[in-house]
C-alpha cells in the first residue's frame, strides 16, 4: 500500500486553492422508487480534457470524447464529508444545473498524493 507524501498532498491542496471548486458528488442507492439520493460537497478539480496528438503510428480509441471532464479530488475530502467512499462508476458529480456521470475512477494515478482522478460524461 502506498501512502500519501505530504508534500504531493500539500501541492494538490495549493492547486485546489487556485484550481478547485465546490461540486457535489452524488450516490443514489436502490431502484426507483425507492431509490436513496445523499448529496456531498467537496472542493475538486473539474475540467475539460486538454486535446493531443497521439504518439506514434495512429490509434483509434474511444476512450475521451468531446464532452468528457476530468476530475481531480482529495479522498480525505470525500471521507470529511461524509460520502461512502470508495468513488464508484455511475455516481454523479453536479455542476451548477448539469450533472455528470462518472464513468471511470482511478485510484492508483495520483495515490502517492490522497487524490482521486476520474472521468465524468454529462447525462
Amino acid at each position: 500500500m502506498t501512502l500519501p507524501s505530504p508534500g504531493a498532498k500539500a501541492g494538490y491542496r495549493r492547486a485546489l486553492q487556485v484550481t478547485g471548486q465546490t461540486l457535489t458528488f452524488r450516490r443514489v442507492t436502490g431502484n426507483a422508487p425507492n431509490a436513496t439520493v445523499a448529496d456531498f460537497q467537496v472542493t475538486a478539480i473539474f475540467r475539460h480534457y486538454t486535446p493531443t496528438s497521439p504518439i506514434g503510428p495512429a490509434v483509434h480509441t474511444a476512450a475521451i470524447s468531446e464532452g468528457d471532464r476530468q476530475f481531480i479530488v482529495m479522498e480525505g475530502d470525500l471521507v470529511n464529508a461524509g460520502f461512502p467512499v470508495p468513488l464508484q462508476k455511475n455516481d454523479k458529480i453536479i455542476v451548477g444545473v448539469e450533472t455528470f456521470n462518472i464513468v471511470d475512477v482511478d485510484y492508483g494515478t495520483r495515490v502517492y498524493a490522497g487524490a482521486i482522478e476520474g472521468r465524468a460524461v454529462g447525462v
